[in-house]
């Protein structure tokens, strides 16, 4: 009985480890980044406080990609993604209220943007529930060749 007790605690134990760790961005174990060093640009991200997802972002030497997890691990969710994303001030792409279904950790939101070097970029993202129920929201400014990264 008290082994297997320790064997349950142990389970427990590693469950709220994985838990944890894609809670806070694990799935970055899970998708390649190329190398982008600290000196070479600075990132600027905000996150609104009634988030039920979660933004992690990579950056690439050609492109930026950023996927949109629920915060729920369990969570399958249908809902709208409006974003505007501008390089140099110029926009780039503007979509409003595209419909992703089943979003969910298995399934996330990818968002992919082209990079230049010492270009500098701008993404609003809000993500919506079929009711229009903000879910998320986010600003994102970057700039290639800076000497911090935020």
């Amino acid at each position: 009985m008290n082994n297997l007790f320790k064997v349950l605690i142990a389970i427990l134990v590693i469950v709220l480890l994985v838990g944890a760790v894609v809670i806070t961005g694990g799935l970055a174990y899970l998708l390649p980044v190329e190398g982008s060093s600290e000196a070479e640009q600075r990132v600027v991200w905000e996150e609104s406080s009634q988030d039920k997802f979660v933004g992690k972002l990579f950056t690439y030497e050609d492109r930026f990609s950023i996927i949109y997890i629920p915060v729920d691990p369990n969570a399958v969710i249908d809902c709208y993604v409006s974003y505007h994303f501008q390089e140099n001030g110029n926009t780039l792409r503007n979509v409003d209220r595209k419909l992703y279904e089943k979003v969910s950790y298995k399934n996330p939101i990818l968002l992919e943007f082209p990079r230049k070097k010492e270009s500098a970029y701008e993404l609003n993202v809000t993500i919506e529930d079929k009711s229009g129920a903000v879910l998320y929201k986010s600003w994102m400014e970057a700039h290639a060749g800076s000497e911090e990264m935020k």
